[in-house]
């Protein structure tokens, strides 16, 4: 599928082992694709931020790469948080466990900490990249911030 491949791309910084608990092939408690939640949940806080900043809030002193940064930095953030804590809760849960289908016995995974944020800033890293092509697409009917980023 194209969502779960999006994530493939950057499974060197989060590891093979969380890609593929996150598409649903490891054998854990987590029987769903579930990068293809989080990429839609990703685009769509990506398209309101770029609607906020264009058409909402359409200030004329936002109409510089500055103002512009400020609104890919706070996507950017709320996508890592985003990205983060919806495989942190899985973690958390004790869902991401190999299962012995003869006896039943759960063995952990081994995703670590790190691998979770790490996914955290691979969902930042593709929803800054969305950000910039949406704002190409929307910038030329913002009456302010037609200019923004460049």
């Amino acid at each position: 599928m194209i969502l779960t491949g999006i994530y493939s791309i950057f499974s060197s910084l989060f590891g093979g082992t969380l890609d593929a608990y996150m598409q649903g092939t490891a054998s854990g408690l987590q029987p769903d694709d579930m990068s293809a939640p989080i990429l839609l949940a990703s685009l769509a806080i990506t398209a309101v931020t770029v609607v906020l900043f264009y058409f909402v809030i359409n200030y004329p002193n936002f109409n510089n790469f500055a103002g512009w940064f400020v609104f890919l930095a706070i996507n950017g953030l709320l996508n890592f948080l985003l990205g983060w804590r919806w495989v942190a809760f899985d973690f958390n849960d004790g869902k991401m466990v190999s299962v012995d289908p003869a006896t039943g016995l759960h063995t952990p995974l081994p995703i670590f900490e790190d691998d979770l944020i790490m996914f955290g800033v691979s969902n930042a890293i593709v929803s800054v990249v969305a950000f910039t092509v949406l704002s190409y697409c929307l910038k030329w009917w913002s009456t302010n911030c037609s200019r923004a980023p460049f």
